[in-house]
């Protein structure tokens, strides 16, 4: 008996998994990867590091301009003849309608934030909240429940949440636990601070780098710390 349930759920779960993967094309990106994808409506999109981006195979572009977004994106987005809609679905359920503009996006299931650079963008949560309209300089943030806040950004901070097109990382006030939750999220690397001090330590500046080391190698004179290697993670040290 078990042996059929599981020859069942390995049957189901390969019938599911090539469903999906027949249903959409997905385009991917590997920690510390960055890459640059032209969908078949013309709209171009970057995808940043540790991202996935699910278009439909069937139809895109004239029946549907459907997307679904885990991790982090850029999105230049074509406007059609026929005014279609373009959506981009979100790790938290949450739904950005767009007809022609440009916008970054982080979402997880947890948060998504949406900030964008130019046109007209609709945002809605699974708050069933009335959709919210965002204009250029817009920054919206979708919590746990839902609830949408926004805030207007200056042309410096609008820059900074584009900076990783360039492999660029820019912290404001960012205190060192976070910098390493980011390292994590976007090499992969685990990175350890046993002292709290250090890990409450803030970071403000833009930092140019391709990988985990570079990054931290870049930071540790102006914030004070040492880098130790041990097995498969990175221990930052307070220097004396």
């Amino acid at each position: 008996m078990l042996w059929a349930a599981a020859s069942l759920f390995i049957v189901g779960l390969g019938s599911y998994l090539g469903r999906d993967f027949l249903m959409y094309r997905t385009y991917e990106t590997a920690f510390g990867e960055v890459n640059r994808f032209r969908l078949a409506d013309s709209s171009v999109v970057f995808l940043n590091a540790n991202s996935t981006l699910k278009v439909p195979r069937w139809g895109f572009g004239k029946a549907t301009r459907h997307v679904y977004l885990q991790g982090e994106a850029e999105f230049s987005i074509r406007h059609t003849i026929d005014h279609q809609y373009f959506k981009v679905h979100n790790a938290d359920n949450s739904l950005i309608t767009v007809l022609g503009t440009e916008f970054v996006v982080y979402t997880n299931p947890k948060q998504t934030n949406v900030v964008l650079n130019k046109g007209k963008v609709e945002l809605s949560s699974n708050a069933g909240e009335k959709p919210l309209t965002m204009l250029p300089g817009d920054r919206a943030t979708i919590g746990k429940s839902g609830e949408i806040k926004v805030e207007k950004l200056s042309e410096a901070q609008l820059a900074q949440h584009s900076a990783w097109k360039q492999h660029r990382f820019v912290f404001h006030d960012t205190p060192l636990r976070e910098v390493a939750a980011k390292i994590h999220e976007v090499f992969g690397v685990v990175v350890k601070i046993n002292d709290n001090k250090l890990a409450a330590r803030t970071a403000t500046g833009s930092f140019p780098a391709e990988n985990a080391e570079e990054l931290l190698s870049n930071m540790s004179y102006m914030y004070s710390f040492e880098i130790m290697k041990a097995e498969n993670k990175i221990i930052l040290i307070p220097n004396p």
